[in-house]
Parts: structure tokens; C-alpha cells; sequence
């Protein structure tokens, strides 16, 4: 079993870097191709945006197939901007869409920190069907997949 990889990072030290991931490898018996590049933007001490983009190819030996089904292939588009009003308050959204699922997700987290130790979630997450009118599913499958409000309080102590 063997798999090349190769990553690259610009200087993380500045305001706008980028960064490269590609592997190249067996995997169960096929073959692996996996492609992440991604960049990271800070726009001022209050906004920050990441990018990344992740495709994966994979082929599968004729063994794993019945019907001659043999490659796998997803596309995963991600963006995450977040929005630093103090160092104890924060709002960051992260929005993606996934190929294979043919779904929009997005996750909306308010982070409240009072005192170290101590921290408020107020987390909304939401998904979206992309391919509601294709196929022979009847009844077509709604717009909304999933929707969750999260309220988590954590608190860190020491026994």
C-alpha cells in the first residue's frame, strides 16, 4: 500500500494565506485522488473569511461493484466567515454544499465567554435539498431537510 502527498502553506503570518493539500494512494484495494486547496483572509481584527474547496476521486476495484458502479467522486465547496465583536463575544457561519448529498448546509454559532471557564452556544444549523424535482422519489423530498436550535453552556473545573 503505498500514497503520495504533498501540502503547501503561504506565510501564515499574514492577513490573506493559502495552503494546498493532494494525495495520491491505494486505498481498499483502489485508488485514491484527493485535491484540498484552501485560503484564509483576515480582514480586520472583527472579520475573518476561509475558503475550501475538497474534491475526492476514487476507484474501486471491479470486486466491490455490482453493477459496474466503480467510481466515487464528490465535490465539497465550504466558506466560514466569522464576525469578532470582543474577544469574549462571536459569530461565525459556516455555509457548504456537498455533491454527493446534493445539500446546502449551513451552521450559525454565537459564542458567548463571560469568564474563562465559561462558555454560551446559541447554535442554529439548517439543511437544504438541491435535487428536490429529479428522480422517480414520490413524494419529492422537501426543500428544508433538517433544522436544529442548539443552546449549550459549558463550564470548565478542575477536581
Amino acid at each position: 500500500m503505498y500514497a503520495a502527498e504533498l501540502m503547501a502553506n503561504s506565510n501564515t503570518n499574514q492577513a490573506y494565506t493559502a495552503s494546498g493539500y493532494v494525495k495520491l494512494g491505494d486505498f481498499y484495494g483502489g485508488k485514491i485522488w484527493l485535491l484540498n486547496p484552501a485560503c484564509h483572509f483576515i480582514f480586520s481584527k472583527h472579520f475573518t473569511l476561509d475558503l475550501n474547496y475538497q474534491y475526492v476521486q476514487i476507484k474501486f476495484p471491479d470486486s466491490y461493484s455490482q453493477n459496474n458502479d466503480l467510481v466515487y467522486t464528490s465535490h465539497l465547496f465550504s466558506a466560514k466567515l466569522g464576525y469578532f465583536l470582543t474577544t469574549r463575544l462571536n459569530l461565525k457561519l459556516l455555509t457548504q454544499y456537498n455533491s454527493e448529498s446534493r445539500k446546502f448546509g449551513s451552521n450559525l454559532r454565537l459564542r458567548y465567554n463571560p469568564r474563562e471557564g465559561t462558555d454560551l452556544y446559541f447554535v442554529l444549523n439548517q439543511n437544504l435539498n438541491t435535487n428536490i424535482n429529479s428522480g422517480n422519489l414520490s413524494p419529492h423530498p422537501s426543500t428544508l431537510d433538517n433544522q436544529s436550535v442548539i443552546i449549550k453552556f459549558v463550564r470548565t473545573f478542575s477536581l
